[in-house]
């Protein structure tokens, strides 16, 4: 009923056939916040022509759909890229027609395929030994696959949102928090932050160069002695939710792992607040591990409210 094969490189009409069910499946999945992939990462992926960036396509095959018609011809049914890291891991993304997703295109894909990633060469030959996706909204279909064939589900992210107009407790430390620009004289202190942040169950690798970014906004709180203690990046490009309306994203909330002030990173938040309201939004979202107590209260400190649970699988 399908078949699948690894491709290193596109003709034009399958480049067209990729864009257009990728660009489909998104405007279908918008909704529900269904994970997806941008075609312009496949582009990318093809011209970097390098082995551990892989594309997979499966294809329906010819059938017929009722008796005494002509058979469908065969289609492209989805999509899988894979990145592959160093440890030989890779990280999956699959994407379905949605014309076609009612007749089991995953399920059919697993059963031929198998997930035996020891196998010699890696799963399917791709040199992967071990495999992670991500189900963005838990998708109840990955729940399905994930409770028939036994794979574990290794990570849960909650996305929370709440919305800037609700009042904020001003008790809390708000002076000791401040926003940054690239033209200030922190730089160096914010780059040592990083690297003792880089430990944490919240890493901010890119909070540097985030100094220099026209939709984001650098926050930082400081201890007594002026030090930072803690950061958090704000993209205030809008992100539309239908119920809360634009919303800016917290991208990173990251501590100093020696500091122990829980009211700073309520002030970090609640600052984001501030910093979105200013910025013409009207709520802010967060993406927080289920497993990060600290950060879950801090969030159900100041009011967010769970919007969509993301869960990840791995083998």
């Amino acid at each position: 009923m399908i078949r699948y094969q690894w491709q290193t490189e596109l003709s034009d009409s399958e480049a067209a056939e990729v864009r257009n069910l990728l660009e489909s499946a998104s405007g279908y999945d918008a909704e529900p916040e269904f994970s997806g992939i941008d075609f312009a990462d496949v582009e990318h992926d093809l011209a970097q022509r390098d082995p551990n960036r892989r594309l997979l396509l499966i294809r329906m095959l010819a059938r017929q759909v009722r008796a005494g018609e002509d058979e469908e011809p065969e289609c492209l049914a989805g999509v899988l890229r894979m990145v592959i890291d160093h440890h030989g891991v890779g990280d999956v993304q699959l994407v379905v027609a949605p014309e076609l997703r009612s007749l089991g295109i995953v399920t059919l894909f697993v059963e031929q395929a198998g997930l035996d990633v020891g196998v010699e060469g890696g799963w399917l030959g791709s040199g992967a030994r071990s495999l992670r996706a991500w189900a963005q909204g838990n998708h109840p279909a990955a729940g399905r696959l994930s409770d028939r064939h036994l794979i574990p589900r290794i990570q849960r992210v909650w996305k929370l949102i709440r919305p800037v107009e609700e009042p904020v407790d001003q008790s809390l430390p708000l002076s000791r928090v401040s926003a940054v620009g690239a033209d200030g004289d922190r730089a160096g202190s914010l780059a040592a932050f990083v690297e003792r942040a880089a430990e944490t169950a919240v890493p901010c690798p890119g909070l540097v160069r985030d100094l220099n970014h026209d939709h984001k906004t650098v926050l930082i709180a400081e201890d007594d002695g002026g030090h930072v203690v803690g950061a958090l990046t704000l993209n205030t490009n809008p992100v539309v939710s239908d119920e809360f309306g634009k919303c800016g994203v917290v991208e990173y909330l990251s501590r100093d792992p020696a500091n122990d002030e829980p009211a700073l990173t309520r002030a970090l938040l609640t600052s984001a607040f501030t910093q979105a309201a200013e910025a013409g939004l009207e709520g802010v979202i967060v993406y927080v591990d289920s497993e990060n107590a600290a950060l879950v209260n801090a969030c159900r400190l100041t009011r967010f409210q769970h919007d969509r649970t993301d869960v990840r699988f791995g083998l």
